[in-house]
C-alpha cells in the first residue's frame, strides 16, 4: 500500500507497518505513549527502597478511521482469535506519523503485539480493493518512540 498525498487534503495520517511493509493508513491514533515500569528493590536488612527502571510497560493503542488493501492485516486479526495460534500471531511493527505531504515525522515501534479489537468490514476475498477499518486496537508488550527514518 502506498500513500499518495492529495494536494487538496493536507491532513496527517498514521501508517501501520508490519514486517517493513505498509499495510494500512488511519486518520487518528490513541494511546501512542511509552512508559517504563518502576521496580522497587529492597536491599537486605535496610528500610530503604530503591526504585529501578524496568522494562517498557505493556499496553494498548488504537488506530481509527482507516483503510487497507492488504488482506494479511485482516488475516492477522482472524488468527489472533484462534487459540492454537495465540503465540504465533504476535507481531512486531511500527506506527508512523506522516504529515500532509507524506513525510515521516515520528515513529513508534511495538513488539509482541496482537489485534484485540476490530471494527470495520472484512476484505472481499480475491479483490484487491480497499476496505475500511473503523477502529483497530492492538495490545503490545513494548512501545518505543523513535525518531523518523
Amino acid at each position: 500500500m502506498v500513500f499518495i498525498p492529495d494536494p487538496h487534503d493536507r491532513d496527517a495520517r498514521y501508517a501501520l507497518e508490519l514486517d517493513s511493509v505498509l499495510v494500512a493508513f488511519f486518520r487518528e491514533a490513541e494511546g501512542l505513549q511509552s512508559e517504563r515500569e518502576v521496580v522497587e528493590v529492597r536491599q537486605g536488612g535496610s528500610a530503604v527502597v530503591l526504585h529501578r527502571i524496568g522494562p517498557f510497560a505493556k499496553g494498548l493503542f488504537a488506530l481509527i478511521d482507516g483503510e487497507s488493501d492488504d488482506e494479511s492485516l485482516y488475516q492477522w486479526w482472524v488468527r489472533s482469535g484462534e487459540g492454537a495460534f495465540l503465540a504465533s500471531t504476535r507481531r512486531n511493527g511500527s506506527v508512523i506519523y506522516l504529515d500532509g505531504f507524506g513525510e515521516e515525522r515520528m515513529r513508534w515501534r511495538f513488539q509482541l503485539a496482537q489485534i484485540v479489537e476490530w471494527e470495520g468490514e472484512a476484505p472481499r476475498p480475491g479483490e484487491a480493493s480497499p476496505y475500511e477499518i473503523d477502529r483497530l486496537v492492538i495490545a503490545h508488550e513494548g512501545l518505543i518512540a523513535a525518531p523518523p527514518r
